[in-house]
């Protein structure tokens, strides 16, 4: 729509139309595999359709991925941390030929950035145990388009009146929902917008080793993890409860902080924890709190191995792509973890997972027959 037609519809708001869009997208992908490409695998198809590996296996591997998407059967959507990892290469001639394969592949789709996903989770949880019986399923509330790849901007304090820089806001989001990844990149020239997912890790190796000697097994090391990694859930959990609270009352929450606010907040902590903890079916729902618990988990349990800034960005593209994928083409150490008999991420969440090349083609013949979320999601 145009900035006039959003003008005739002020009773849309902002929130209404991006989560209208996000559902119809959503929709849109049911009947589609998802296959979630680490960059490893997004450099290899690149240097195939530029000419430049004639690999057999690499090249069967591009165009069995290009067969089933033209064939409507499967789409390779990226994540933040996939977009992040692109921007960390500053030529722009190989930041668009890469961010060409990607349009093609991908269908301009990506995955929710990780935060924006931990709070779709939380709160389709809670509004779950509320009782609210109009929810979307979760996976049409998880996509959106790789120019929104790292988490949705509007423009604001426009200068204009409300109801016109409504109308600009909405008209903005829509073209910025048709935009290609070559026309992100080609914008971005080498330049690499601020922020992204700069990790420091001499943090988490110092209490690793300080702790090592209490952890006793994984299961222990996986309980320490969920106390941690449940704040950030307690903390969103507190917002959605919030809103709650406003809607049915007309009056505002306990404020931030207060004693009333801490005594809700341990609550929602202990919940988290216990659902995640006890009641397997529930990691389903806060997926992907869960699958960060457990990779971090599985490395502090190995004593013997120290976390690398790789490693924290290969954990964002596995809680990506183990949650809402079909297929996750990734790095041997990763895979190797995943797989692991006491962690077994992709038994849990039918995710079938390959480090090469030979084993993603296994991967993609096994799923050519296959075309719908549906068994995902039940």
């Amino acid at each position: 729509m145009d900035i006039d037609a959003h003008r005739a519809n002020p009773n849309v708001s902002l929130e209404q139309h991006v989560e209208a869009r996000v559902v119809e997208l959503g929709r849109l992908l049911e009947t589609r595999i998802a296959v979630y490409l680490d960059t490893k695998f997004w450099i290899l198809l690149r240097d195939c359709a530029a000419g430049r590996d004639r690999d057999p296996a690499a090249q069967e591997l591009l165009q069995r991925l290009r067969k089933l998407v033209q064939h409507e059967k499967a789409f390779c959507p990226i994540s933040d941390s996939v977009f992040f990892e692109f921007l960390k290469k500053g030529d722009p001639d190989a930041r668009m030929e890469i961010a060409r394969i990607v349009d093609e592949l991908s269908l301009g789709v990506s995955l929710l950035d990780h935060r924006m996903r931990v709070g779709t989770e939380v709160s389709h949880f809670v509004h779950s145990a509320e009782g609210s019986g109009d929810l979307h399923p979760l996976h049409h509330l998880v996509w959106s388009k790789v120019a929104y790849a790292l988490g949705f901007v509007h423009p604001s304090q426009t200068g204009f009146d409300a109801e016109t820089e409504l109308a600009i806001q909405k008209a903005f989001f829509d073209r910025m929902w048709e935009m290609r990844l070559e026309e992100v990149m080609r914008t971005l020239g080498g330049h690499s917008p601020p922020g992204g997912l700069d990790f420091t890790v001499s943090g988490l190796n110092e209490g690793v080793k300080q702790n090592a000697d209490q952890i006793k097994s994984f299961a222990q090391a996986f309980e320490a993890e969920l106390k941690g990694t449940v704040e950030l859930g307690a903390d969103i959990a507190m917002d959605v409860m919030g809103d709650i609270f406003r809607k049915r009352t007309g009056e505002e929450p306990p404020e931030a902080k207060s004693p009333q606010w801490q005594t809700f907040w341990n609550h929602c902590a202990n919940l988290l924890f216990l659902a995640l903890k006890k009641r397997p079916h529930m990691r389903q729902q806060l997926r992907t709190l869960h699958i960060h618990a457990a990779l971090h988990a599985a490395f502090r349990w190995d004593k013997a191995r120290r976390f690398t800034s790789n490693d924290l960005y290969d954990f964002e593209h596995a809680s990506a792509a183990l949650a809402y994928c079909r297929a996750f083409f990734t790095e041997d150490g990763l895979h190797a973890t995943i797989s692991a008999r006491h962690v077994a991420l992709d038994d849990l969440f039918q995710c079938r997972v390959a480090s090469d090349l030979s084993g993603a083609i296994d991967v993609l013949k096994a799923l050519e027959d296959e075309g719908s979320f549906s068994d995902k999601f039940e």
